[in-house]
Protein backbone atom coordinates (compact mmCIF):
# COMPACT_ATOMS: atom_id res chain seq x y z
CA UNK A 1 0.00 0.00 0.00
CA UNK A 2 1.55 3.43 -1.32
CA UNK A 3 1.44 6.08 1.04
CA UNK A 4 0.21 9.28 -0.54
CA UNK A 5 2.04 12.62 0.29
CA UNK A 6 -0.84 14.07 2.53
CA UNK A 7 -0.67 11.36 5.22
CA UNK A 8 3.00 11.17 5.59
CA UNK A 9 2.77 14.82 5.94
CA UNK A 10 0.39 14.46 8.51
CA UNK A 11 2.68 11.81 10.49
CA UNK A 12 5.38 14.26 10.21
CA UNK A 13 3.48 17.03 11.48
CA UNK A 14 1.25 15.70 14.19
CA UNK A 15 3.94 12.97 14.99
CA UNK A 16 7.63 13.84 14.02
CA UNK A 17 7.72 10.67 12.19
CA UNK A 18 10.90 10.97 10.86
CA UNK A 19 10.69 8.01 8.70
CA UNK A 20 7.25 9.72 7.39
CA UNK A 21 9.74 12.60 6.41
CA UNK A 22 12.52 10.83 4.90
CA UNK A 23 10.14 9.04 2.54
CA UNK A 24 9.06 12.79 1.37
CA UNK A 25 12.62 14.36 1.39
CA UNK A 26 13.74 11.10 -0.53
CA UNK A 27 10.63 11.36 -3.16
CA UNK A 28 10.84 15.46 -3.74
CA UNK A 29 14.87 15.91 -3.15
CA UNK A 30 15.96 15.41 -7.14
CA UNK A 31 12.90 18.05 -7.96
CA UNK A 32 13.89 20.31 -5.61
CA UNK A 33 17.67 19.98 -5.91
CA UNK A 34 17.40 20.74 -9.87
CA UNK A 35 15.02 23.42 -9.41
CA UNK A 36 17.16 25.15 -7.70
CA UNK A 37 20.67 24.47 -10.05
CA UNK A 38 18.86 25.68 -12.86
CA UNK A 39 18.02 28.99 -10.85
CA UNK A 40 21.41 29.26 -9.30
CA UNK A 41 23.98 27.62 -12.04
CA UNK A 42 26.19 26.23 -8.85
CA UNK A 43 25.71 22.63 -7.76
CA UNK A 44 26.92 23.94 -3.64
CA UNK A 45 24.67 26.60 -3.54
CA UNK A 46 21.71 24.48 -5.17
CA UNK A 47 22.47 21.81 -2.71
CA UNK A 48 22.29 24.48 0.38
CA UNK A 49 19.09 25.94 -1.22
CA UNK A 50 17.83 22.25 -1.26
CA UNK A 51 18.14 22.00 1.95
CA UNK A 52 16.63 25.07 3.36
CA UNK A 53 13.68 23.73 1.59
CA UNK A 54 13.15 21.10 3.22
CA UNK A 55 14.11 22.91 6.61
CA UNK A 56 11.17 25.29 6.08
CA UNK A 57 8.98 22.03 5.11
CA UNK A 58 10.03 19.97 8.72
CA UNK A 59 9.49 23.70 10.26
CA UNK A 60 5.91 24.20 8.94
CA UNK A 61 3.27 23.49 11.35
CA UNK A 62 0.45 24.08 8.92
CA UNK A 63 -0.61 21.66 6.21
CA UNK A 64 1.30 22.61 3.07
CA UNK A 65 -2.10 21.94 0.46
CA UNK A 66 -3.34 19.51 -1.01
CA UNK A 67 -0.41 18.79 -3.26
CA UNK A 68 3.27 19.46 -1.84
CA UNK A 69 5.56 18.25 -5.32
CA UNK A 70 3.83 22.03 -6.24
CA UNK A 71 4.07 23.59 -2.96
CA UNK A 72 7.88 22.35 -2.25
CA UNK A 73 8.83 23.82 -6.07
CA UNK A 74 7.64 26.93 -5.12
CA UNK A 75 9.29 27.10 -1.96
CA UNK A 76 12.68 25.94 -3.97
CA UNK A 77 12.29 28.91 -6.26
CA UNK A 78 11.78 31.27 -3.87
CA UNK A 79 14.39 30.35 -1.69
CA UNK A 80 17.07 30.14 -4.55
CA UNK A 81 16.07 33.82 -6.25
CA UNK A 82 16.67 35.09 -2.81
CA UNK A 83 20.05 33.56 -2.76
CA UNK A 84 20.76 34.46 -5.92
CA UNK A 85 19.49 38.35 -5.27
CA UNK A 86 21.56 38.23 -2.04
CA UNK A 87 24.45 37.35 -3.86
CA UNK A 88 24.11 40.04 -6.46
CA UNK A 89 24.10 42.77 -3.81
CA UNK A 90 27.26 41.23 -2.52
CA UNK A 91 28.88 41.61 -5.75
CA UNK A 92 27.32 44.96 -5.80
CA UNK A 93 28.69 45.96 -2.61
CA UNK A 94 31.51 44.70 -3.27
CA UNK A 95 32.16 46.44 -6.37
CA UNK A 96 30.95 49.64 -4.72
CA UNK A 97 33.97 48.79 -2.28
CA UNK A 98 36.52 48.81 -4.03
CA UNK A 99 35.54 51.68 -6.80
CA UNK A 100 35.67 53.87 -3.47
CA UNK A 101 39.42 52.42 -2.63
CA UNK A 102 41.93 54.29 -4.38
CA UNK A 103 44.02 52.31 -7.00
CA UNK A 104 47.62 51.29 -5.97
CA UNK A 105 50.03 53.59 -7.95
CA UNK A 106 53.57 52.09 -9.37
CA UNK A 107 56.38 53.34 -8.05
CA UNK A 108 59.95 53.28 -9.34
CA UNK A 109 63.09 51.76 -7.69
CA UNK A 110 64.30 55.46 -6.86
CA UNK A 111 61.23 55.89 -4.76
CA UNK A 112 61.77 52.98 -2.34
CA UNK A 113 65.01 52.21 -2.52
CA UNK A 114 66.04 54.00 0.45
CA UNK A 115 63.37 52.13 1.96
CA UNK A 116 64.68 49.08 1.16
CA UNK A 117 67.47 47.28 3.30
Amino acid sequence: MSRTDAMLFEHWRRERNAEAFRILATRYAGMVYHTCRRILNNPSEAEDAAQECFLVLASTDKPVGGYLAPWLHRVACHRALERRRAEQRRCDREARYAADRPSAVEMGWDEIQEHVD
